[in-house]
């Protein structure tokens, strides 16, 4: 997944140590939040997947991880509109590739 830095510093306005110390925090809230994730679609808890993908897509929103944040936003949308699990699932799969390459991104960087 590429992180594009220099346009997401120039947005926020903050330095790119301050991005990166960002990007690792945003990292470990994303990998508890997806846990959790998991836990509410095991439990078919469509309230829940959306609150928390809502969390989810905020995180990754406010920090221009693009992918992370439009699969979230989805997720978001779907869990409140769709009882299909096969739906979300594929979603939910798709979160987790996106989620990975992230933190693959982020390791590179710092």
């Amino acid at each position: 997944m590429e992180l594009d830095k220099k346009k997401a510093t120039a947005q926020l306005g903050i330095t790119e140590e301050d991005y990166e110390e960002l990007l690792v925090d945003a990292v470990e809230y994303i990998e508890n939040a997806f846990g959790q994730l998991e836990g509410a679609f095991r439990y078919k808890n469509f309230s829940g997947m959306s609150d928390i993908a809502h969390k989810i897509k905020g995180t990754s929103g406010s920090l221009r991880i693009v992918k992370v944040y439009e699969t979230a936003s989805e997720i978001e949308e779907l869990s409140q509109k769709t009882t299909d699990l096969n739906v979300l699932k594929e979603r939910m799969i798709r979160l987790k590739k996106d989620f990975t390459l992230l933190k693959d991104s982020v390791k590179k960087l710092v």
